[in-house]
């Protein structure tokens, strides 16, 4: 670094730019704040200034404003790094500390330096004993003051109250590290807590069908806390290592991780989707004779979704058909409307279909919430099982074979309302 800089000693501009630099020391410790806080080091900027000082482009007491300035800045950075409180104490009372040690220091630069220099046996060494002796300074006069400083860090940053209910934050200690299937079983308990708040969700959208304005700000509360309950226990399962796993427990834990995949992107679609097209169709109102009895769908995907949780637990083959074999009662559920709804503009193409687009919305809406527990607890079973296909689709036709086209047949003349 000092031969780096050594042939930039010579140069008027640098020489300039330092001489306006240290005409105040304000500003001097400033800048290397900026600098420290930039680099994320105070040991980059102090080794930097004690090159400068080595090559005598700046003077002593302007060498040690730039230290103070790097002890500063480097205490920015965990600060801004850091979002937990606890942590977040501790990088403000480092701060706090440091910036109290410059206030006092700063002003006194010009009794520190002739001692430091003649402690010191050249510009460099001086840097470097100034810059541990400020900070040896710095600890012993905090150690007696620690309690208070705590005391006041606590009433500025305190802890944040999880609301009722809220569930612990996963943490993988070291007895779940050595034993996976405690771990996972850990696991479990939490993505059974992401099924027990879509099944309040449910019910707050039933609320909602009745005018009770407030649900839909619950489901969205609700809607966040399963993304954060999801995400931290995405990040749990990935910690376990792979190599302590067996065949039964790689199973156990792929499957919790669809699991809360897919309870995430239900809380999703019920609170963005569902809740919205609920508001609309109270607004627009809907034809009493072909309006879907909403109300019974959702109480009919809380029982599924009853039966996914149950699933998570037991993995039995045969409650797992039942729960898949309802991905086809929405489907024909769906297909059945939507025939209604053809009919109905067939018979009257002039009459307002709002209402009726949004039930269509939200069929596809809970549909698309019934696919995703399907997915989330019946899929991974039966996949285990060899009960699930991998494709829906046809065997491909040999080459050369010409294609078969489906017959088509012309729809019927008149469909009734969907039930």
């Amino acid at each position: 670094m000092v031969e780096t800089l050594a042939p930039y000693g010579e140069a008027p501009g640098m020489r300039a730019i330092l001489g306006i630099v240290a005409a105040d020391p304000v500003i001097t410790l400033l800048l290397a704040a900026l600098f420290a806080w930039a680099a994320h080091s105070s040991v980059a900027v102090v080794l930097l200034v004690a090159a400068l000082a080595g090559q005598r482009m700046v003077p002593p007491e302007t060498a040690f404003a730039l230290v103070l300035g790097a002890n500063l800045g480097s205490a920015l950075n965990p600060l801004i790094a850091t979002r937990e409180p606890a942590g977040r104490r501790v990088a403000l009372g480092n701060l706090l500390v440091r910036f109290c040690g410059c206030l006092v220091a700063l002003p006194l630069l010009g009794r520190i330096t002739p001692l430091v220099e003649a402690i010191a046996g050249g510009p460099r060494v001086a840097v470097a004993d100034f810059h541990l002796a400020f900070n040896a300074a710095l600890a012993l006069a905090a150690l007696p003051l620690l309690g208070p400083l705590a005391a006041l860090l606590r009433r500025m940053l305190p802890e944040v109250e999880a609301p009722p209910g809220a569930a612990r934050g996963l943490s993988l200690d070291a007895a779940h590290a050595e034993m996976p299937s405690m771990a996972l079983g850990d696991a479990s308990r939490h993505a059974l807590r992401m099924a027990d708040i879509l099944e309040v969700m449910l019910r707050d959208a039933i609320h909602l069908l009745s005018g009770d304005g407030p649900a839909a700000e619950r489901m969205r509360a609700a809607e966040r806390e399963i993304e954060g309950l999801g995400a931290g226990l995405q990040r749990y399962l990935a910690r376990l290592d792979a190599d302590a796993l067996n065949e039964a427990e790689e199973r156990r834990l792929a499957g919790l991780m669809s699991f809360t995949i897919q309870i995430g992107h239900a809380g999703d679609v019920l609170a963005r989707n569902v809740a919205t097209q609920i508001g609309r169709r109270r607004r627009l109102g809907a034809a009493s004779a072909n309006a879907l009895d909403l109300a019974r769908l959702l109480d009919r995907l809380s029982a599924n979704l009853r039966n996914a949780a149950s699933l998570l637990v037991t993995e039995d083959d045969r409650a797992a058909r039942r729960l898949a074999a309802e991905k086809r009662a929405f489907r024909l559920l769906e297909d059945t409307h939507v025939a209604a709804h053809v009919a109905w503009l067939r018979e009257e193409p002039a009459r307002d279909d709002a209402a009726w687009t949004i039930d269509l919305d939200l069929l596809r809406d809970l549909k698309r919430i019934n696919d995703h527990l399907v997915a989330a607890a019946a899929y991974p079973i039966l996949r285990n099982s060899g009960d699930l296909l991998d494709s829906r689709l046809r065997a491909a036709a040999p080459v050369g074979a010409a294609p078969r086209l489906p017959a088509l047949t012309p729809p019927p003349a008149r469909v009734g309302p969907a039930p």
